[in-house]
């Protein structure tokens, strides 16, 4: 029989997740530019932009032992996987939320170019320059990443976040600002974007009680930002 995970838990259990990740994706890529480089470990020395296919490398496998950690906390309590993350929606639904998706970002698009007289992070441009293996990016980007945070995020800790005082919107809040701050890589305004995306994900997720709609929607944000990425690297 399940168990409740209370918010306390679910914030809890998250930033255990978030942290063991941290540490995993730190020691594995350290290891893997100490080997390659022939030079001793050395976690200051670690840049994005030097070897960055192994330390993308590095953040796919932790993410992915992350993810496999979650599974066991959910199993833990109780309950099974197609109850905790259902995935079932009809194909009208999961259309009408991708078009939501389109326009948010179009306008997040129109944003970004306004403000800053470009539509990509220069963070994602260098790095994607950086690497040998694309592909390594458009894995990430498209399919390891969106299951995982759309799993942690949006199907472990935002039901348990509105079962409290804070509601539904309160709890859709919360858990974007808290996505947002995750990502502390990018600039206020990269964050403020990512936290407007997790208000729709947020949305999609308890209006349609499916998490493959908001793993869909985040796949497809991320596609077309990767799209930008690869325009924007070819031209200095």
């Amino acid at each position: 029989m399940s168990k409740p995970i209370g918010p306390v838990a679910a914030i809890a259990w998250m930033l255990a997740i978030v942290i063991a990740m941290g540490v995993l994706q730190t020691l594995y890529g350290g290891y893997l530019v100490s080997a390659a480089s022939g030079k001793p470990f050395d976690v200051s020395a670690q840049h994005w932009t030097d070897y960055a296919d192994l330390q993308m490398l590095a953040t796919g496998m932790s993410m992915l032992a992350a993810q496999l950690l979650l599974v066991v906390i959910v199993a833990a309590y109780g309950w099974r996987l197609s109850e905790k993350w259902p995935l079932a929606t009809s194909a009208r639904t999961l259309g009408r939320w991708i078009l939501y998706t389109v326009v948010f970002y179009a306008a997040g698009d129109a944003v970004m170019w306004l403000a800053r007289g470009r539509v990509t992070d220069p963070f994602d441009v260098s790095l994607y320059r950086a690497m040998s293996q694309p592909a390594l990016q458009w894995i990430m980007a498209i399919a390891i990443a969106p299951v995982f945070e759309e799993c942690l995020m949006r199907g472990f800790v935002l039901p348990a976040l509105a079962s409290t005082r804070l509601r539904v919107w309160g709890a859709i809040a919360v858990t974007s600002a808290l996505w947002a701050a995750a990502h502390v890589q990018y600039d206020a305004l990269g964050m403020l974007t990512i936290a407007a995306l997790g208000l729709l994900l947020g949305a999609a997720r308890m209006r349609t009680g499916s998490i493959a709609v908001p793993i869909v929607m985040h796949s497809l944000n991320n596609l077309a930002t990767t799209i930008e990425v690869v325009l924007a690297s070819a031209h200095p």
